[in-house]
């Protein structure tokens, strides 16, 4: 476990998710509410850190039970879970933002 909530989804172009603490209180200095949660906008993303509204994680919840709750829209949501670091990859989620859906090949 750790302190980043990661998550594997395929959200469609149009689509968002959005994860946060069930019951937890917005605040604006790194609170883990679904009002804090940054949502993941138009992307496919493997093992990836959700973010929060003055970059809050769950530190004060390592080792403790917690409830979560999802917002879904033209998304589906496959994996969630904890970890220390997130994986390195090449793109950034993408991530209260509209998607960057590139064209084809260039010439």
């Amino acid at each position: 476990t750790g302190p980043l909530l990661l998550i594997t989804a395929d959200v469609g172009p149009t689509g968002s998710l959005a994860v946060g603490l069930l019951g937890a209180a917005f605040s604006a200095r790194g609170g883990v509410s679904m009002g804090a949660a940054i949502p993941l906008v138009g992307a496919n993303v493997t093992r990836a850190p959700l973010r929060f509204v003055g970059g809050g994680d769950f530190s004060a919840h390592v080792g403790k039970r917690v409830v979560l709750e999802a917002r879904i829209s033209s998304a589906s949501l496959y994996t969630v879970g904890f970890g220390r670091h997130p994986p390195t990859t090449s793109k950034a989620p993408n991530q209260g933002r509209p998607s960057d859906a590139g064209g084809g090949p260039s010439d």
